[in-house]
């Protein structure tokens, strides 16, 4: 994704296909789940609920519990993960892809 997508995509806030996370933690899960029942999404990290870029950590360790949560899903959840900079800070872009084996459900493994 470029740095000019992902500005205006946060400068549109919160809705039915973006949802933003300070950081990895309870409910990511929930959030892939939703997206992967409905039409899919994007769950950018390292944005604050009300659009403020704070930056996160996007090292080869918090990638894969990304996808660990991903996998953990039943059915598994399909997943892309991408790092991009944007105002000096590095945010990952986690898109959701819509599920064609639903009801997917979260197995409570988050982090």
């Amino acid at each position: 994704m470029k740095k000019r997508k992902l500005k205006e995509l946060i400068e549109q806030g919160e809705g039915y296909f973006v949802e933003f996370k300070e950081q990895i933690g309870v409910g990511l899960d929930k959030e892939m789940v939703a997206f992967a029942n409905a039409s899919g999404g994007k769950i950018v990290i390292g944005v604050a609920d009300n659009g403020k870029i704070i930056g996160c950590t996007t090292d080869n360790m918090m990638r894969s519990k990304i996808q660990d949560i991903a996998n953990n899903c039943d059915p598994r959840i399909a997943i892309h993960i991408e790092t991009v900079r944007c105002e000096g800070v590095k945010l990952l872009v986690v898109s959701v892809d819509e599920s064609f084996d639903k009801p997917v459900g979260d197995l409570g493994v988050g982090p």
